[in-house]
């Protein structure tokens, strides 16, 4: 009695989309998991007034790019020089290079500055409901 109700069980279970659940780290664990598609909200129609009916739809979530300024501040910053060589001809002929200017770092003010950046934005879905 009781093994024809558990095939029963288990072929309706079957029948319906189910599917056996996923093993446990300790073992089997004994179950199913029923999945159904989840149907898209149909319209709804609302009348806040008795001549003035109103249509409510929605509108599924999506990716919006949008703009976005933001400031970046001034900042100072090191610059430097390279040094400069010559190349000198000594009294005895023989050339020799010199340094004529040693590297030099000086620091140089950035001004601050606004830079624009694009990003995608995830917009829920929502109704949105109006006049007909």
């Amino acid at each position: 009695m009781m093994s024809r109700s558990l095939i029963l069980g288990l072929a309706a279970a079957l029948t319906m989309g189910a599917a056996p659940a996923v093993a446990d780290a300790g073992g089997f664990h004994v179950g199913f998991r029923v999945w159904a598609p989840v149907p898209a909200p149909a319209p709804v129609e609302v009348r806040h007034h008795r001549h003035h009916p109103h249509r409510c739809e929605f509108i599924p979530g999506h990716y919006e790019e949008r703009t976005v300024a933001f400031e970046v501040p001034g900042y100072w910053r090191d610059e430097t020089t390279p040094p400069v060589y010559r190349e000198v001809r000594g009294k005895h002929g023989r050339i020799r290079i010199v340094m004529v200017r040693p590297a030099t770092t000086y620091r140089v003010f950035v001004p601050a500055r606004t830079e624009y950046r694009t990003e995608r934005i995830w917009v829920p879905g929502r109704f949105v409901c109006g006049c007909r």
